[in-house]
């Protein structure tokens, strides 16, 4: 008995694999989905060794030669303006704060990166994460901070791509302000900030400053 386009569960996948094709990451440009919503939509096809290793378990009596995912036409072009409204978001709020953009395309250059960094940041990464040149960093993650436990507060800073020797200067500081714990930021790790403010930029500076703040016991949240 012979069958074409038979719809396949994704429960005769062994558990571990289902997930990943119930779902499809499109990570192709912009041109590439374009391309793919002009054709019939897009076909992702099973491996040959996961139909191999399922081929006799999806039918009775049958087994299973290939198998693929459908992306339908209209999935696809929500993508690509999804892709463009934010793009517009972007260009929108780069005209509102600075309307010297549309004078000359030289004027590009003096907008201050930090005011770029955060448009990316808020229309296509979200609001709750920072990139920088090492990834992208989660601002929540200075939650992760115990009170009193150096430990947790080095492994957060060390996400943030701070230098071991930073970090063993934060601790030889916090031993050294060890009279004011409790009442503030000492002079000694207002000093290391200050070094670390000369080169991160200053949404690092503020996630260090919280996740301190947090290990002394004096954050608000």
């Amino acid at each position: 008995m012979k069958a074409n386009s038979l719809l396949v569960s994704p429960s005769v996948l062994p558990e571990s694999y289902r997930e990943s094709y119930e779902k499809l990451e499109l990570r192709q440009g912009v041109a590439a989905l374009q391309e793919i919503h002009r054709s019939d939509g897009y076909k992702w096809g099973w491996p040959a060794d996961v139909v191999a290793s399922v081929s006799k378990n999806v039918y009775v009596g049958m087994s299973m030669l290939s198998a693929w995912k459908v992306i339908p036409n209209s999935q696809v072009a929500g993508v690509i303006d999804a892709v463009r409204n934010r793009l517009l978001n972007i260009l929108l709020e780069l005209r509102e704060h600075h309307p010297e953009v549309l004078t000359a395309e030289g004027n590009l250059q003096p907008i201050p990166k930090d005011a770029i960094r955060m448009l990316v940041i808020n229309n296509i990464y979200g609001v709750q994460n920072v990139v920088e040149p090492g990834g992208i960093v989660n601002q929540q993650i200075y939650q992760r901070v115990r009170t009193g436990d150096l430990d947790s507060l080095t492994a957060v800073l060390k996400e943030l791509s701070l230098s071991n020797e930073l970090l063993a200067d934060l601790s030889s500081a916090i031993s050294e302000d060890e009279d004011v714990r409790g009442k503030g930021i000492g002079p000694k790790i207002s000093s290391w900030l200050g070094r670390i403010a000369e080169s991160a930029s200053t949404s690092i500076v503020t996630i260090a400053t919280q996740a301190i703040l947090r290990f002394y016991g004096l954050s608000g949240d």
